[in-house]
């Protein structure tokens, strides 16, 4: 069934990227951040290292049917987890988004990779993403990941809580998202409120929710849509 409710991407109200200094970066953990090429499991890095396999727990939770679509949210830049989903048989096509299309050849060459420019913390950005579900996967996404590296660690909640939404209102029944957890709403009034607001949905499973403090990384969650 066609997903009809409309965007609201208000959450992204007043937000914008702290500046990408050296500071920043150390505090965050990424003082390597840059554009990346990924494989999917890197993108567990937390949950592999708890033992488990991503690749092998999306193939358990995600039917195969042939019109799967997949989404990789600021994802690397040649979009290799998208392209791993699809030769997985888990999805048909996909799309990456980044701030700019950094695609080498190879990545251009795969006409079920899409490519969604712009900045991720802008409404039009997200309006981007949200035509282009529309377009391709009406009755909702497969699979969706994002791996919030870099400046995208140190935003306010409510951005998280309302990208969450979003991409939650995107899903079909049965396909899930892969998120890690940044580590500023893993305490106080963030989390309680993220996790009071999923809950409250009625609409989803939090299939997975593996705490990494021990390591000093983010968390990392499996979100499946019921």
């Amino acid at each position: 069934m066609p997903i009809t409710k409309e965007a609201d991407f208000s959450f992204t109200d007043g937000v914008s990227l702290p500046p990408l200094t050296q500071d920043s970066l150390d505090r965050m953990g990424d003082v390597q951040w840059m554009p990346n090429n990924s494989h999917l499991n890197s993108y567990g890095d937390v949950y592999s290292k708890n033992g488990y396999d991503l690749t092998q727990v999306l193939e358990e939770l995600v039917d195969k049917q042939p019109d799967n679509v997949g989404l990789d949210i600021a994802g690397g830049r040649n979009g290799v987890a998208i392209r791993e989903l699809i030769d997985l048989g888990l999805i048909s096509c996909g799309a990456v988004t980044n701030y700019e299309d950094t695609r080498d050849e190879e990545a251009r060459a795969v006409a079920e990779l899409a490519h969604i420019d712009g900045d991720i913390v802008r409404p039009e950005t997200w309006r981007k993403i949200f035509d282009w579900q529309r377009s391709v996967a009406a009755n909702g996404l497969a699979i969706v990941l994002h791996r919030p590296h870099g400046p995208l660690q140190n935003l306010p909640y409510h951005f998280y809580l309302g990208a969450t939404n979003a991409v939650l209102d995107w899903i079909r029944p049965g396909g899930v998202f892969c998120t890690q957890i940044p580590s500023v709403v893993l305490c106080g009034e963030g989390r309680k409120n993220i996790c009071s607001a999923l809950s409250d949905r009625g609409d989803n499973t939090v299939v997975d929710l593996i705490s990494s403090r021990s390591t000093g990384r983010d968390d990392f969650a499996i979100i499946r849509k019921d």
